[in-house]
């Protein structure tokens, strides 16, 4: 997500660029794939919110895992002040990309021993919470984004999320890997290339051009968005 911070400033938006629990410069040794960092979500709001005035507009945004845990977070009481999220590339549930890597490993059986892990030694359980779950519980305006040749998490995921939500935009990239095509889209007018699918399209209807990459957030007066 550096990228997106580094043009996020030079646009004028200012940004708390976080590291992940167990990542980084951050404690903790178990990744929960969204499950328990929704709730770390949750607190960067929070504090964001004391720090720099109830007035001022928050956008939550995150890349891959990253992603899956601010729409996780969507279903949590976050402050009043948060007026949209941005999602590139998210999975659809921590099972889900689970599941999805296993079976290009062709390791699928082990996925019984894996859930079964996560509880005994990370003390959580890899069902307690999902992205599809945070966006049919919140009525946050969303875009998403993905592109169409990604290998890690499928486009697909993105899809299902765009039709679980009550106020989503999808862009969809072709030729775009797994998390390679933010510049194509953050505070650009020129992302002509990305197809855009639109919460409520009937699937197989030609999307329009994504002409430019501006999320329909409803923030307050003199915020600005991407």
């Amino acid at each position: 997500m550096c990228g997106a911070h580094k043009i996020a400033r030079e646009h004028g938006i200012g940004t708390i660029l976080v590291d992940e629990r167990a990542h980084g410069e951050s404690g903790g040794n178990v990744t929960t794939f969204g499950i328990r960092e929704r709730r770390d979500v949750l607190s960067w709001a929070r504090y964001a919110e004391e720090r720099f005035g109830k007035e001022r507009p928050l956008i939550l945004s995150g890349v891959s895992m990253g992603a899956a845990a601010v729409l996780m977070a969507a279903g949590e009481p976050l402050p009043e002040n948060v007026c949209g999220i941005v999602a590139d590339c998210p999975f659809s549930s921590p099972e889900a990309i689970i599941r999805t890597v296993m079976k290009g490993m062709h390791v699928s059986f082990l996925w019984p021993s894996v859930a079964l892990s996560a509880l005994l030694f990370g003390h959580f359980s890899l069902t307690q919470s999902s992205a599809l779950s945070g966006v049919q519980n919140t009525d946050l305006p969303i875009l998403l984004i993905h592109g169409e040749a990604d290998d890690f998490v499928p486009a697909q995921m993105s899809r299902d999320l765009a039709r679980a939500g009550k106020r989503v935009s999808l862009f969809l990239f072709p030729g775009a890997a797994h998390g390679t095509h933010r510049r194509s889209w953050i505070g650009s007018q020129r992302s002509r290339d990305g197809k855009r699918r639109n919460k409520g399209r009937k699937d197989g209807e030609k999307g329009g051009q994504a002409r430019c990459a501006r999320p329909p957030f409803g923030c307050a007066p003199g915020g600005r968005t991407f």
